[in-house]
């Protein structure tokens, strides 16, 4: 008995002594934490879930804001996997597009610049480490990979899409050149059987093609959610019954037809409340909506939460509300994390 034991305790040292796997799966996105939104959730989740298979090439800065991200060695030390960080992956998204001869000089001298540095940490990355599969995770601006990393690099190269990207009308050069970078990827990523058909119907996809990863949350961790009174001061005022909205503060998510919504309410329901939670272009618009509409003791902007406050306005919250729209250029919502985290 006395061996058996000691030869458990050097099969349990063992193991616990084995070295993590060299990841042989890299994702390019720009979209992950602390970067704001669901994609960026998803990703994260992605490459924890896979335990060292999958690492990571991202950007330095906001790519809505173009500022670096404060306190990233210390935040990345603690992701438990691997990433790389360049500036950018794309310039940043601030500022109205530009068209015709002004486009072109900025391509040559902001975007292709950009576009040189992250296929150059790619080619690093796909040499020190034994890469087999390229996952892209921007169809639009980082679909234009798919060549090199499939030719020049005779790597696997899967697009990951959400479905704003497929369904998107834009008639930016990039945006035309979508069908070419699906056609040429290995395989294709699809969040919703939605995103899918959107992807089939579009572009003529053979559907074997297309897999769908549906996202996910972690229901236990967004069920557990309470009221903390140390996140009341963050609540707008009044007893009335409080409504949530969480996402980003874009078009799509259609936060002027809420607050349009909630100025409508009959006077049984004027002591209805709203919590906005999120960040974007349209955060000053919102605000002077809010004061237009006379509901500045009614309605709060709490800007980005961490997770505990999110799930702390999850628990104070009696109804989850989004009002998304289609645009007139076809982007949509994918498939909507908030939604997911509110029923849970």
């Amino acid at each position: 008995m006395k061996t058996s034991g000691a030869r458990n305790d050097k099969a349990t040292k063992t193991r616990e002594s084995k070295p993590a796997p060299d990841p042989d799966i890299l994702l390019v996105s720009r979209h992950i934490v602390p970067q704001p939104g669901g994609s960026a959730v998803v990703y994260d989740a992605l490459a924890r879930a896979l335990e060292g298979r999958m690492m990571v090439l991202s950007a330095r800065h906001d790519a809505s804001s173009g500022r670096p991200f404060a306190g990233l060695a210390a935040f990345d030390a603690d992701l438990g996997y691997p990433i790389v960080r360049i500036d950018h992956l794309r310039p940043p998204l601030a500022g109205a597009p530009r068209r015709g001869l002004a486009r072109l000089i900025d391509f040559a001298l902001v975007d292709l610049p950009i576009m040189l540095r992250v296929l150059a940490a790619i080619v690093g990355i796909v040499h020190r480490r034994p890469i087999r599969t390229v996952i892209i995770g921007e169809l639009v601006y980082g679909g234009w990979l798919v060549f090199p990393v499939r030719y020049l690099l005779g790597r696997r190269v899967v697009l990951y899409t959400h479905g704003e990207e497929v369904a998107d009308a834009d008639a930016s050069l990039a945006d035309r050149l979508r069908p070419l970078f699906l056609r040429h990827a290995h395989g294709i990523i699809a969040v919703s059987r939605f995103c899918k058909s959107m992807l089939v119907s579009r572009y003529r996809l053979p559907p074997a093609r297309i897999a769908v990863i549906e996202n996910a949350v972690d229901a236990r961790r967004f069920a557990a959610a309470r009221p903390d009174p140390a996140f009341a001061d963050r609540l707008p005022g009044g007893q009335g019954p409080l409504l949530l909205a969480v996402g980003r503060l874009v078009r799509r998510k259609g936060h002027d037809r809420l607050l349009e919504a909630l100025a409508r309410l009959p006077e049984r329901h004027r002591d209805s409340r709203l919590l906005i939670v999120g960040d974007g272009p349209l955060a000053g618009e919102i605000d002077e909506t809010i004061e237009r509409l006379g509901l500045a003791g009614r309605v709060r902007r709490t800007g980005p939460l961490t997770q505990d406050e999110l799930l702390a306005a999850y628990g104070h919250a009696d109804l989850f509300v989004l009002a998304t729209r289609t645009l007139e250029n076809g982007d949509t919502e994918g498939f909507g994390l908030v939604f997911l985290e509110a029923n849970a």
